[in-house]
């Protein structure tokens, strides 16, 4: 839905001067007073004050962007690789070929890797970008 929104409506509109890009961010998805989350971790805060390790997750988003709009595209949430920083985990008994079963361990898979996947993703749905931008 977005691919086609993006080729078919927001192409035209700029100019051959103005770069197209995919723009790559993580961001803290807080669940403070949580306790039996599924995948509940302790993640860093990098943006917060005091850059603390809070419950929740980290929320990957990969968006388009002409530099004058910005569409999102694809969001992960990801939990720790680490078991001893989760404070719950995967629920037993899902079937492995479910997209519940993908989810989850998407979510306990290193963030780079992911990253790549979801590039992947985008560039199979034919989505036009000459650059990627991401924080370290």
């Amino acid at each position: 839905m977005a691919g086609t929104i993006i080729n078919t409506h927001l192409l035209g509109l700029t100019s051959e001067n103005r770069i197209n890009a995919i723009v790559i961010d993580d961001t803290f998805y807080g669940k403070l007073r949580s306790k039996c989350v599924e995948l509940l971790a302790n993640v860093h805060d990098h943006a917060g004050k005091g850059s603390k390790f809070k419950k929740g997750f980290r929320m990957l988003t990969l968006g388009w962007t002409n530099g004058n709009t910005f569409i999102p595209l694809i969001f992960s949430l990801l939990s720790s690789e680490d078991k001893k920083n989760r404070y719950c985990e995967m629920k037993d008994g899902l079937d492995k070929r479910s997209i519940a079963y993908k989810h989850r361990t998407q979510a306990i898979t290193k963030a780079p890797a992911v990253m790549l996947e979801m590039l992947r993703t985008v560039v199979k749905s034919g989505i036009q970008a000459k650059h990627v931008l991401f924080d370290s």
